[in-house]
């Protein structure tokens, strides 16, 4: 009874699924309290001890699970007894999100307005543009503009980029050069002496820029209603073939081998011997062109003084009396213009003293046609 009493206890102490088979049996092997149980089945040891060992005879499955391939990061951690343990997917930032859709699967989403485009692979601070940050008018001065063609409400009336450059950078620029509403912008703004044929647009001699563009060849001003030069208050000529007008007295000014002047007024000067009363109605000029007196200076030698009036024989300017130091008319020139070829004449007055020399001076104007 005692050997069946133990068989039973050693079965109810059995976790395993396996079944227990009791081996080797002997009455010293049962000895109370020297039973050790390792799952399985039992045998007796050398010093009256009983041990399980795994008799092999179950009927579960040994669970593991794995990672396949040699590429990229597994989910699976490891096995912990009876549990498959693996890892969680996270974001490491805000552009992309992890979350569970519903009960069967997670869902990855990509959150574009999170991306920060300067720190973009191969682009510098402030260089990405978004197509509505494109004004309509605006210059491409130098670089490359990588995009899309251009549609008509991006190009302006004035287009300063070189085509051919940009054309010859991105094979997207060749819209530019070849479509037609380009070539009828730039037509409408540059007329008929603007050609552009792929890629590369040219302007013909016609025209000169202001950037120091040296001309060559012959320039016909011809059909122009005007032309204007330089012209300030003493301006810079100082080279060979400039020209300017100065405004300070209306002078034009040129350099040849030297700075030089041309003024807007003539000058006409008499000078008579031994002057006197009779000296009355003498011609001394006839201007080929209409004319108009601004002033008259006049002076004499050895004597006091004597009245000179100049006229055209019948309409008079105001008499001057003319001393020993220069005498100017007062600036209030009456009947000053004479016609091309009209007659221009003096007359003298009672002298003071014996004047042995008059000299007197006209200054005119030329009258514009």
């Amino acid at each position: 009874m005692l050997r069946l009493f133990l068989i039973f206890l050693i079965s109810l102490s059995c976790t395993s699924a396996q079944a227990v088979i009791v081996t080797d049996v002997d009455s010293t092997c049962y000895t109370p309290w020297k039973i050790t149980y390792s799952d399985g089945n039992l045998t007796c040891n050398p010093d009256n001890s009983i041990t399980v060992s795994d008799s092999g005879a179950g009927t579960g499955e040994a669970n593991t699970a794995s990672n396949t391939g040699t590429l990229g990061v597994g989910l699976f951690k490891q096995k912990a007894i009876s549990d498959l343990e693996f890892y969680k997917i996270a974001s490491a930032n805000n552009r992309l999100t992890a979350a569970l859709s519903g009960t069967d699967y997670f869902l990855l989403t990509f959150n574009e307005a999170n991306v920060d485009h300067d720190a973009l692979t191969n682009f510098t601070t402030t260089e990405h543009f978004i197509q509505s940050a494109i004004i309509t008018v605006g210059t491409i001065g130098t670089g490359v503009w990588n995009g899309t063609p251009l549609i008509d409400a991006y190009i302006s009336d004035t287009l300063t980029a070189s085509l051919s450059t940009l054309a010859a950078a991105d094979t997207n620029t060749t819209a530019i050069a070849t479509t037609s509403f380009v070539q009828q912008e730039i037509n409408g703004a540059g007329g008929t002496n603007l050609t552009c044929s792929g890629g590369v647009c040219n302007v013909d001699d016609s025209f000169l820029s202001n950037t120091g563009d040296v001309g060559t060849g012959v320039y016909d001003f011809g059909g122009a209603t005007s032309i204007e030069i330089v012209n300030a208050a003493a301006p810079t000529v100082d080279a060979a073939g400039e020209i300017a007008v100065d405004t300070t007295t209306d002078q034009l000014v040129y350099y040849g081998v030297a700075k030089r002047t041309l003024p807007y007024y003539k000058e006409v000067c008499v000078t008579l011997e031994t002057p006197v009363d009779a000296d009355d109605n003498i011609m001394f000029y006839q201007p080929h062109k209409a004319i108009t007196i601004t002033d008259v200076v006049c002076r004499v030698d050895g004597g006091t003084s004597i009245p000179l009036t100049i006229s055209d024989g019948t309409n008079a300017l105001e008499a001057i009396t003319c001393a020993a130091t220069a005498t100017e008319d007062d600036g209030s020139i009456l009947n000053g213009t004479f016609t091309a070829l009209e007659r221009m004449e003096f007359d003298l007055g009672t002298p003071v003293g014996t004047n042995t020399w008059l000299n007197f001076c006209i200054t005119y104007t030329v009258d514009a046609d």
